[in-house]
This record gives structure tokens, C-alpha cells and sequence, in this order.
């Protein structure tokens, strides 16, 4: 028989949480809480280069890296606006004429 819209065939409700996520956030709870006192003395204790290795491993989990982003030199606009600084308008104008390739003029 197809599913059919509408038609609950059990399963997990909506918005509940899972059994592994319970486990992953006593974890975490268990990490951030009961053995930091622990942690922090291991690290104290490890020589510089090992410290920084194992802090920015462990900082990962509660900070996650941010990625790198990068524009390619050959972006495209579709209409380029050309700047016309000229006071046609008004000699005494403060506002600023811009023109599209097409020569529309938007204030």
C-alpha cells in the first residue's frame, strides 16, 4: 500500500527528541561541567605546542571554524551604473544623478 497523505504510520513526533541527541547532550553537559576542572589541569600541565594543538580541537566543538570566502575577479553586473556627476538638474543641486548603461536616470 502507497503512502498516503495524511496517514501516520507511527514513528518519532514531531519535534521530540532522539535518543543518541539525549546521550550527545548529557555528554556535552557531563564535558562542559563535571570534568572541567580536569581538562583545564591536563592542559595546564601540556608544553606549549601540544596545549595549542588540543585547544583548538577541543575549541571546534563549542566554536565551529569559519569559512574562508573568496570572490572570483570575473563577477558580472547585469547593469553597470555609471556615475554622472554633472549638475544638469540644478546648479546648485546636492543630490547625485546616476545612469544606467541604458541612460535612465535614477536620483
Amino acid at each position: 500500500m502507497p503512502f498516503e497523505k495524511g496517514n501516520s504510520l507511527g514513528g518519532r513526533k514531531e519535534g521530540s527528541i532522539g535518543q543518541k541527541t539525549k546521550q550527545w547532550e548529557a555528554l556535552a553537559e557531563s564535558i562542559a561541567t563535571t570534568h572541567t576542572e580536569r581538562f583545564n589541569d591536563i592542559l595546564s600541565r601540556l608544553p606549549e605546542d601540544k596545549f595549542i594543538s588540543s585547544y583548538l580541537q577541543v575549541l571546534e566543538y563549542f566554536k565551529p571554524k569559519l569559512a574562508r570566502n573568496t570572490i572570483d575577479g570575473n563577477v558580472s553586473f547585469t547593469k553597470p551604473v555609471v556615475l554622472d556627476w554633472s549638475d544638469e538638474p540644478g546648479e546648485n543641486s546636492n543630490t547625485t544623478n546616476t545612469k544606467t548603461e541604458g541612460g535612465e536616470t535614477a536620483s
